[in-house]
């Protein structure tokens, strides 16, 4: 009796397992063959694009945001405001791929399309190990290559960061550390990714309560109200209660140069980028910009004087 449950466990386990892979095959099948007429339909457009000359060509290569996303796009709109010059953009892009095929396949789109201009795309949850040209490019294992392990991989990818975007900060129980920094800065970016500007500001001001001495919250903040929001009346008394809070901090004054520079305020935006740099004389982003818009009006001594005082410090 013992050895016939045994059998019959046997046989149904072997039923259960060869019908998992029966649907894995099918799956697998499915997806090569969506793939190879997806890619067919890119060869296609790509060769008609090869055949006409006189064109500024762009090649696109990246993951599924770039072969189902922008290159028609881009295309469209660099024709519809160029005038007389003509672009063609060809999409490369393959989906559950990362930075190592990207890189694989470099050379190769270079040698065929001969393009002015490649545009390459990974996407912010790209997790291929990102290698340096000249670097051996690693080998994919079987199953590595297998379309079944990429779909797989892209949906835990897609799936962890939809449960990580509705994580909200609570109150940690007793004896648990509380959120870190970057958990609040994470957080911010995360509902500014989803227009939830209220959210990321409290987040990033969380993140600031936590360590105020760290600067990305600061620029996150920064961005979030004059880029996001386009308030610059907020931005500005924003800016202005964070420089009489800590004077001496350069990167405020960097900030309020930005703005006036936006505004078209280029006297102001020289002064703020000049008290940058002489408070952090390593701020090489605000040396460059205090050069670039003196070096317009040709006003070198201004530049000098600039030196002068962080040279004495």
């Amino acid at each position: 009796m013992k050895n016939k449950n045994l059998l019959s466990f046997i046989q149904k386990a072997g039923i259960l397992v060869l019908g998992l892979v029966c649907c894995l095959l099918f799956l697998e099948a499915a997806l090569r063959t969506t793939s190879f007429f997806r890619t067919s339909l890119h060869r296609y457009r790509n060769s008609r694009q090869l055949q006409e000359s006189g064109k500024y060509r762009i090649v696109c290569l990246g993951d599924s945001m770039t072969e189902w996303g922008y290159p028609a796009a881009l295309e469209a709109a660099l024709n519809r405001r160029s005038g007389k010059a003509r672009f063609s953009v060809m999409n490369k892009g393959l989906s559950m791929t990362g930075s190592a095929y990207v890189l694989s396949i470099l050379d190769n789109c270079i040698e065929s399309y001969h393009p002015q201009m490649v545009i390459i795309m990974t996407g912010d949850k790209d997790t291929d190990t990102l290698v340096n040209q000249g670097s051996p490019v690693p080998r994919e294992t079987f199953v590595q290559k297998l379309k079944v392990y990429r779909f797989y991989t892209f949906l835990n990818r897609e799936i962890s960061y939809k449960l990580a975007s509705l994580r909200v900060p609570v109150k940690p129980a007793e004896g648990m550390a509380p959120p870190s920094y970057e958990q609040f800065l994470r957080s911010g970016q995360t509902s500014v990714a989803q227009m939830k500007y209220d959210a990321a500001e409290t987040a990033f001001k969380k993140a600031l309560e936590t360590d105020p001495r760290r600067s990305e919250a600061y620029w996150e903040i920064f961005s979030l109200y004059l880029h996001r929001q386009h308030d610059k009346e907020k931005t500005i008394r924003w800016l202005k209660s964070n420089i009489r809070a800590n004077p001496e901090d350069a990167q405020f004054y960097h900030m309020f140069a930005q703005l006036y520079d936006g505004l078209g305020e280029r006297e102001k935006a020289i002064e703020c980028y000049r008290r940058s740099v002489e408070l952090n004389p390593e701020n090489f982003d605000g040396w460059l910009s205090l050069l670039y818009r003196c070096k317009a009006d040709k006003r070198y001594d201004e530049i000098m004087r600039s030196f002068e005082k962080t040279a004495d410090r």
